[in-house]
C-alpha cells in the first residue's frame, strides 16, 4: 500500500506543498516568492528553461528573442557576450526583464502561479499582449504586461481607467 505522505498534490494547492514536493522544479527567486500567494494553480516549467536557466528548446529561446528584440548577431565573441548577458540579466528583476524592461516570455511559463502562458499575441510601445490560460476559472485570457518602467506604468493606469 502506498502512503499519502508520499502522494503528490493535485493541483491547487498550497505554496507549503508546491516546496515540499517540487522545490527543485523552481528557481531561487521563485522559492521565496511562492510563499506570497494563498494558493496555487499552476507551476509552468521548471527552473532549467526559466529565466534564470538555459532554455532547452530553441523555438522558445527564438520567441523570446524576437518578443524582446535582442539581435545577438554583434561582432563579440560567444563566451564575452554571455558573460556580460548572464551579469546584466540579474539587473532587471531578478532576470525577468530585459534591459528595455520588457518581461522575457517563455511560452509554458506561469504568470502569478495562476496562469500559463500559451502565446504572445503582440507587442505595443508600452506593453506586451499575451494569450494565457487562467487556471483558476479553467478558461483562455489575453493579459497584458506593461514594461516595467515608472513612465509605462503610468500610462497603463490612465489606459486601465479608460478601459
Amino acid at each position: 500500500m502506498v502512503s499519502r505522505e508520499n502522494e503528490i498534490p493535485a493541483l491547487p494547492t498550497t505554496p507549503q506543498n508546491i516546496l515540499r514536493y517540487y522545490i527543485n522544479d523552481l528557481s531561487d527567486y521563485e522559492k521565496g516568492e511562492i510563499l506570497d500567494y494563498d494558493k496555487i494553480y499552476f507551476l509552468g516549467k521548471s527552473k532549467e528553461k526559466k529565466v534564470d536557466g538555459i532554455q532547452s528548446n530553441d523555438k522558445n529561446k527564438d520567441l523570446t528573442e524576437s518578443t524582446n528584440g535582442n539581435n545577438h548577431s554583434n561582432s563579440k565573441s560567444g563566451s564575452d557576450r554571455e558573460g556580460k548577458e548572464n551579469k546584466e540579466q540579474f539587473n532587471h528583476n531578478y532576470g525577468y526583464d530585459d534591459d528595455k524592461g520588457d518581461y522575457k516570455i517563455i511560452v509554458g511559463d506561469h504568470i502569478g502561479y495562476r496562469y500559463e502562458i500559451v502565446e504572445f499575441l503582440g507587442k505595443g510601445s508600452f506593453g506586451t499582449a499575451l494569450r494565457c490560460i487562467d487556471h483558476k476559472e479553467k478558461k483562455d485570457i489575453a493579459i497584458k504586461i506593461v514594461k516595467n518602467k515608472k513612465k509605462y506604468y503610468y500610462q497603463a493606469s490612465v489606459e486601465l481607467k479608460i478601459l
